[in-house]
């Protein structure tokens, strides 16, 4: 998805979690600007519980997809697990590396 200046348009890029980290790498390559998968941290911080229907604020950031999201964090038990976030449940947890998750990239 892309923000058009007044929203967000398009659809959600989703995957495994090394999909998620080869598609940063290639928008930072066409980009020329710095892109990658936030840290659990970061995408935990937008959690908001007060929202209605989804445990983020829509006004800003609207069309988040009703999803769980990969972050960069590793899980540092078992490298076969790394860290999400599930926007409609508002809860971070780790889950196998291979499950499908929407992916929010940020630029530094």
């Amino acid at each position: 998805m892309k923000w058009n200046g007044k929203t967000c348009s398009g659809y959600p890029f989703g995957g495994m979690l090394v999909e998620g980290l080869q598609r940063a790498a290639s928008e930072a390559n066409l980009s020329g600007k710095n892109w990658r998968l936030p840290k659990v941290k970061e995408l935990g911080s937008l959690i908001d519980t007060s929202q209605p229907n989804l445990a983020i604020d829509l006004t800003v950031f609207p069309e988040t997809p009703n999803d769980q999201m990969w972050s960069s964090s590793p899980y540092a038990l078992d490298a076969f697990f790394g860290w999400a976030v599930h926007f409609y449940y508002g809860s971070s947890y780790y889950t196998y590396l291979e499950d499908i998750a929407m992916m929010r990239l940020v630029r530094e």
